[in-house]
């Protein structure tokens, strides 16, 4: 059974005008199986949310981009 908790990431971007910031919530998740051996471990886990978007006042966005965990 998969363990998940989540996280609140956010980016801080210094500009001119000052510190912009962005947020986002991720549900991390991992997992360990049965292993077969004693000196086997088996396991993995997976990263998803949206990705932290940080608005600066001339227009432009700054987007974060997240590893890709294959899960979606």
């Amino acid at each position: 059974m998969a363990e998940t908790h989540n996280v609140l990431v956010t980016v801080e971007v210094e500009t001119p005008e000052g510190i912009k910031t962005g947020s986002s919530v991720m549900e991390i998740s991992a997992y360990r199986s049965a292993a077969l051996t004693s000196g086997e471990t088996r396991g993995g886990g997976g990263l998803r949310g949206e990705a932290v978007v940080v608005e600066l006042d001339d227009g432009p966005l700054v987007m974060t981009l997240k590893p890709d965990s294959g899960a979606n």
